[in-house]
């Protein structure tokens, strides 16, 4: 089997399109750049530059490739595509086509990952290719995959050469994936029902069973509805304020009729026609898409446990009056705003025990209406507090301080309060640092949002020439194939999908472009080749020669990979501080030491690129901790504590010790200090395998709350710290909402109710 070349004695050169080697390539697009005019974006000498740094398939890179634990098997197998690794338990080379004009070799399995499904085939077809057996499957994708392999017939016939301990590991996977669809149907369920019972035990509301007794009840009402001096009399109670009470032997029912109902002659038990009908589904089913069709409803709507929850009460109340659109937007508004706040009072039961996060951002509608919002995060809950309208205010630190102050103060109390999450706006973090820095609110902390500080560091990283030249390059690749509509969906056709454009105050979606470059590589190469690319009306634009030398380019494809491995590690750091509700003090801080560990990995330590990186983000990471409580909540994590054990390092236990004596009376800070060595030397249930175990498993506000009673005082203020979130990115997703309901249709709406909108709309989803 004859292997392809490879690049810096290290990296595989890839596959090669249109012949030639290094240098020739590497020539040719020098020559190409240098003669194109000043709107080209010059990228071979940067990425001659880059392709030499350690870590990018240089000969002295030993370190593993950060992404997937494949980089061995890639510099061994010299594949083109460097992001695949596959198992072989023979250790014996199996050629197999890889999408690409050349063929690639699988070898052994790195790493012990058995997990991954795709570890063991390629995607084919929508389907996959075993490379055990090598069955070929059009269709079912991944799930069909595992079910060949863990030998669960059925749907597709049994891999007959998969190693034991794989079959067990994809038979356990497949099992896992239907246990939690099942309990996914039996929660959506039991929340249907919830909310049934919610709405139906409610005054002027009917709930009857549909067993035979009650059944009988049902028709009764209705038959004496029939007479006319019986709806007369019902008309007159109902004029007067009182109800309808009809008695039938042991039972009564009270149920509050108006006029249209009580001359309805419609009976509710359904026709057994109508019953035994197949037919009936579909009239049903036609009726409710044309609803959803003519309003511009998606039909995933449907699945709604409240659309759902209403369509049964529907069904069993029978013919009763349609609400009007006055009355939904009105009484019934005001109904469920009154509602969801009475049931928010027991949401603030947890306040004391474990505090709260106050976030708080800024939005301004189609109108030009300012509105500024208000989040409260408590023990992996988050609700939506409340939103004042600012339009015709300057937004500056005074007017947020006094806002924020009368959140905070008067309205959910400073005693409950652990910290204040905003942007890292100069108005909000002035505002706030006003507010924490007066003597009765120093305990509160001002918490800078992880998701933006993420995101600045991305932005700075991105401004390193050998980074922004290939950024830059692909950006006006993409600009090229989306200027040119026949072009566009030739792209699509020919590669197989779209390429993710980035978003310019965002600059982690630049990591996302890139990678969606890097997924279709193998097709984009693929699709230089082609007539179709060679025979396009465009081959004589400059852009056109620049994208094929570039995407039929070793080395520009090499570039891109070395910039994935660079933004990745922290790419992942914002994926988890982005999350709504799981984004804690203590996870995001074993994010980053996570991403800067594979960023040491990768780039090598001491090396200049990795330094200069770490200047960016060892500055804004010490901004970040400043005066706050993410180290305290690092060294309280129970997972990190088995690990490293972070309170025996002086640096770590003074930043205990200085955030419980900042959240605590000096009273209780000395009793929570005296119960620190217990923790500290796992004595007690801290020492006990459960709770080692339980560390791996549980939240570390669930852990604290199972195995920290020994210690009551470290225990109090531990819940405190390690529930909190470290990113108001709740705010702006509310603003979502916000957009959705005071739409360019629905611009008139005051502020009063677009506030009950959302909040009806925020919290009925929590």
């Amino acid at each position: 089997m004859q292997r392809e070349g490879v690049l810096d004695g290290g990296r595989a050169a890839g596959d090669r399109v249109g012949g030639g080697n290094v240098t020739m390539e590497r020539d040719r697009t020098r020559s190409l750049l240098g003669g194109s005019g000043g709107n080209r974006v010059d990228v071979c000498s940067s990425m001659e530059r880059v392709h030499k740094r350690p870590g990018l398939g240089s000969s002295s890179a030993t370190a593993q490739d950060p992404r997937d634990g494949f980089g061995a098997a890639r510099r061994n197998a010299g594949q083109g595509d460097g992001r695949w690794g596959t198992v072989n338990p023979n250790d014996d080379d199996v050629e197999i086509m890889n999408d690409s004009a050349t063929k690639a070799p699988w070898k052994g399995f790195v790493n012990n990952n058995i997990h991954n499904v795709w570890n063991h085939g390629r995607k084919f077809e929508g389907g996959f290719h075993c490379r055990y057996c090598n069955l070929r499957s059009r269709g079912g994708g991944a799930t069909r995959f595992k079910e060949h392999l863990g030998g669960i017939v059925g749907e597709v016939r049994e891999c007959p050469n998969v190693p034991k301990n794989i079959r067990d590991a994809m038979k356990d996977a497949r099992n896992e994936t239907r246990q939690k669809k099942r309990e996914k149907a039996a929660r959506k369920l039991r929340l249907e029902r919830d909310i049934m019972d919610r709405l139906c035990h409610r005054e002027g509301v009917i709930n009857i069973e549909d067993d035979d007794e009650e059944e009988q009840i049902r028709m009764s009402l209705r038959e004496s509805l029939k007479d006319k001096n019986v709806s007369r009399a019902v008309e007159r109670r109902h004029e007067s304020g009182s109800g309808v009470r009809v008695s039938l032997g042991k039972r009564s029912i009270t149920a509050y009729f108006d006029r249209e109902l009580s001359s309805n002659k419609v009976s509710m038990q359904p026709k057994i026609s109508t019953a035994m009908d197949l037919d009936s589904r579909e009239v049903l089913g036609q009726a409710w898409a044309k609803f959803f069709q003519a309003n511009d409803i998606a039909g995933l709507k449907a699945n709604c446990p409240y659309f759902r929850a209403a369509m049964k009460i529907t069904q069993q109340l029978g013919p009763t009056p349609i609400p009007t659109a006055k009355e939904i937007d009105g009484i019934y508004l005001d109904k469920n705003y009154d509602e969801v706040a009475e049931w928010l009072k027991l949401f603030q039961q947890d306040w004391k025990n474990y505090g709260v996060t106050v976030m708080c951002d800024s939005w301004t509608g189609p109108t030009s209406m300012s509105i500024i919002n208000f989040m409260v995060y408590c023990n992996a809950r988050m609700f939506f507090h409340k939103s004042i309208d600012a339009s015709g205010q300057t937004q500056n630190s005074e007017f947020l301080y006094k806002e924020i102050k009368k959140v905070v103060v008067e309205e959910i109390g400073h005693e409950n309060v652990v910290q204040i999450g905003t942007d890292n706006g100069s108005n909000y973090k002035k505002a706030c640092r006003t507010l924490v820095e007066q003597p009765e609110y120093n305990h509160i902390v001002w918490q800078p949002c992880a998701a933006h500080t993420v995101n600045l560091m991305l932005k700075d990283i991105a401004k390193f020439p050998h980074i922004d030249v290939i950024v830059k390059s692909a950006k006006q690749i993409c600009r090229f194939f989306h200027n040119h509509n026949n072009l566009h969906d030739s792209m699509k056709k020919n590669v197989g999908g779209e390429l993710i454009k980035p978003n310019a105050t965002r600059f982690g979606t630049v990591f996302m472009f890139l990678e969606s470059y890097h997924e279709k590589k193998d097709q984009f190469r693929k699709w230089m080749v082609s007539n179709n690319w060679k025979e396009s009306v465009w081959k004589n634009d400059a852009d056109y020669v620049f994208a094929e030398e570039l995407l039929s380019s070793n080395m520009w494809w090499a570039a891109l990979e070395w910039v994935l491995n660079v933004l990745e590690p922290l790419y992942k750091a914002l994926r988890y501080a982005d999350t709504q509700k799981k984004c804690t003090l203590s996870g995001f801080k074993k994010s980053i030491m996570s991403a800067i560990n594979e960023m040491e990995a990768h780039l090598g330590a001491g090396s200049e690129m990795f330094n200069r990186v770490m200047s960016k983000v060892s500055k804004r990471i010490d901004a970040m901790q400043e005066n706050t409580l993410m180290v305290a909540a690092v060294v309280l994590d129970p997972y990190t504590h088995y690990q490293i054990n972070m309170s025996n390092i002086p640096e770590y236990a003074s930043a205990l010790t200085d955030a419980i004596q900042k959240i605590a009376d000096p009273d209780s800070a000395i009793l929570a200090f005296n119960e620190i060595s217990a923790y500290r030397e796992c004595r007690g249930r801290f020492g006990q395998r459960v709770a080692r175990l339980s560390a791996e498993r549980m939240s570390p506000t669930e852990w604290w709350f199972q195995f920290g009673g020994e210690v009551p005082n470290l225990q109090k203020y531990a819940l405190r710290i390690v529930s909190q979130c470290v990113s108001s990115s709740g705010c702006e997703r509310n603003w979502s909402a916000f957009a959705l309901v005071h739409t360019q249709q629905r611009n008139r709406l005051l502020y009063g109710k677009l506030h009950k909108c959302v909040s009806v709309r925020y919290n009925l989803k929590v």
